[in-house]
């Protein structure tokens, strides 16, 4: 039995060896095991559908809401639509109490009538200026006989007489008019210068009269004194003319004058109607009959005719590469309602405190109101090329890298290597890679970061 304990001795040795060869292949198996769990996809080559997810809701962007309000102080006489109403561009909304301005647009026509009579479409300054050119080729041509040697004293003293009665008549006529003036002036129905045309009229007769005054004193001197009156009477002409000259352009004035005053009138009784700046749909209403309203106080909310559009609001970078036309899916977020539409427009400015942009859309969700949430996707064209999981994309912090961690296997281990990448597009959900992988490569996608070497390592 020499031969038993050797025996036994080496049944031990291999069983320790078999135990320790065991523990060993144990312990290199779970090596893999103590890495992170992640979710493995392939990199694929295909198309890549440029997409942006925004939100928004159903209506028309903030400030496509007129607010009209009258253009000139007043009581408030009535509305004339109603909240949710049709209305048509250049439509009746409502309307002041027009009769105080009905009557100063009346009494302004007057004048203007009255004004129109007295020029007569400048016939009356113009029969005025004909008889002052009349007068001084008539005080011409005695002055030329007189100093050719012809005339009598007596006829001349005779004439003179003559005029001097007339023009005292003009005087006292003048005098009169100046005075009802004057009355009409106070009660507010003439304007001043009516006042002061009658004052002009019955100063020149005044001249006239002295004029003719003196005429008498010089005839009664002989020829020489009728000479010197001729020549008097030649500059009074030329007086005479420049005074209807200058008339015809006051009476044109106050006729321009008064046109003007009846077409302001006219204006202001006009505008006692507030009028549609645009078709649309009546909103809300803010004024009652018998308020007070002014320029600064709107009487009725109007919004745009179709409320068949969708209020996006989008990053600033990301509004700069939408366009008008581009296809866009819409859903409602508080329901499975959903649509399908194209961008309307997109705002030409960046609100400077949320650095976002708006996008209108036609077309709504079916069942969706005014005001509705809206999750919307908008599609902006389509690429091919290298495409992986936006979730695979890590932001290396200590590099600052983009990486992707790809995986290598061995027949005994499985890792995952850190690769640099160029991102060409993301959407959020895919990423197109410019370079860094090829087709068919398996990379991790959920649990990636974890992946990272540790701060200092």
């Amino acid at each position: 039995m020499p031969r038993n304990p050797l025996v036994l001795t080496a049944v031990l040795l291999l069983i320790v060896g078999a135990l320790f060869l065991f523990v060993h292949k144990k312990s290199v198996v779970s090596t893999p095991e103590a890495q992170p769990q992640v979710t493995i996809s392939t990199v694929r080559y295909g198309e890549y559908i440029a997409r942006i997810t925004a939100y928004g809701r159903v209506g028309a962007p903030a400030g496509a809401v007129a607010k009209p309000a009258f253009a000139l102080p007043g009581i408030l006489a009535g509305v004339d639509v109603r909240v949710g109403e049709q209305v048509a561009q250049g439509q009746p909304l409502a309307h002041l109490d027009t009769s105080g301005l009905a009557i100063s647009a009346e009494q302004a026509r007057a004048d203007a009538a009255a004004a129109a009579a007295g020029y007569s479409g400048g016939a009356v300054p113009q029969a005025q200026l004909q008889g002052a050119f009349a007068k001084v080729e008539a005080a011409r041509t005695r002055l030329q006989a007189l100093q050719g040697g012809g005339g009598s004293a007596q006829s001349d003293l005779t004439s003179a007489q003559s005029v001097l009665r007339q023009t005292q008549i003009k005087v006292q006529l003048d005098e009169q008019t100046l005075q009802r003036q004057r009355t009409l002036f106070a009660a507010g129905v003439a304007a001043r210068k009516d006042v002061d045309a009658a004052q002009a009229q019955l100063n020149a007769d005044l001249a006239d009269v002295r004029a003719n005054a003196a005429k008498i004193s010089a005839t009664s001197n002989g020829v020489g004194g009728a000479l010197t009156q001729a020549r008097a009477d030649y500059q009074q002409a030329l007086t005479d003319l420049q005074n209807a000259r200058a008339q015809q352009g006051v009476l044109s004035g106050q006729a321009a004058s008064a046109r003007a005053r009846a077409a302001g009138a006219q204006r202001d009784l006009n505008n006692g109607t507030l009028l549609a700046p645009h078709s649309g749909v009546v909103t809300a209403i803010y004024r009652h009959a018998g308020e007070s309203v002014d320029s600064t106080t709107p009487v009725v909310a109007l919004g745009p005719a179709s409320q068949n559009v969708v209020t996006l609001e989008v990053a600033a970078g990301d509004a700069r590469k939408i366009h008008p036309g581009a296809f866009v899916k819409l859903r409602l977020s508080n329901g499975n309602a959903s649509a399908a539409g194209h961008v309307a427009g997109v705002g030409a400015a960046v609100d400077p405190t949320t650095q976002r942009a708006t996008v209108v859309v036609n077309g709504v969700p079916p069942g969706a109101i005014p005001g509705d949430s809206v999750e919307a996707t908008i599609f902006m064209g389509r690429d091919r090329g290298v495409i992986i999981p936006q979730s695979a994309v890590v932001q290396d912090p200590q590099s600052g890298e983009t990486v992707v961690f790809v995986q290598q296997k061995t027949k005994e281990t499985t890792t995952f290597v850190q690769r640099s990448v160029r991102i060409g597009k993301s959407d959020g959900t895919l990423a197109l890679i410019l370079f860094g992988l090829r087709p068919g490569e398996k990379i991790a996608t959920q649990g990636a970061f974890q992946l990272l070497a540790p701060s200092g390592a």
